[in-house]
């Protein structure tokens, strides 16, 4: 079961009864209050069904790049589940690894004890975003050669 953290926000009950219904477990108002550990009252930045997460950028973080090669590692995701979508088959092999070389803007924030710490977390960053594009690459190139079978 797939719920967009948006639409849990947006429409709480609904989404939370159809949890329900998929789990087989009995409706309780109380699913529509904010709880850690079942206790109502707590310190910490999520509380309700407060909107303002759906609409945050962290842009302290985020650059508009980012976010564009975010939707790109995740483009089968995105697409499948109604989120703005661009094909990585856009770009050749060359011009996606150039802009997967470039450091995302969170890495400046990271508390790295020295640049031998920060070369070691860019070589996994590289090999993990790597082995992303490869399987996002290779799922939509099956995806189109099944479109174009049927």
């Amino acid at each position: 079961m797939t719920i967009k953290f948006e639409d849990l926000k947006c429409n709480p009950k609904e989404v939370l009864l159809r949890v329900c219904e998929e789990l087989g477990i009995e409706w309780s108002d109380n699913l529509l209050e904010t709880t850690r550990h079942g206790q109502k009252e707590f310190v910490g930045s999520i509380t309700g069904f407060d909107l303002a997460p759906v609409y945050w950028i962290h842009d302290k973080y985020f650059s508009p790049f980012d976010y564009f090669r975010v939707i790109l590692i995740t483009g089968l995701f995105q697409k499948k589940n109604g989120y703005p979508y661009t094909s990585c088959l856009a770009f050749s092999r060359v011009q996606l690894r150039d802009m997967f070389a470039k450091e995302f803007r969170f890495e400046k924030y990271l508390e790295l004890e020295d640049d031998l710490e920060r070369k070691k977390f860019r070589q996994k960053m590289q090999k993990l975003l790597g082995r992303w594009l490869w399987l996002t690459r290779r799922e939509e190139i099956m995806d189109n050669i099944a479109q174009e079978e049927r």
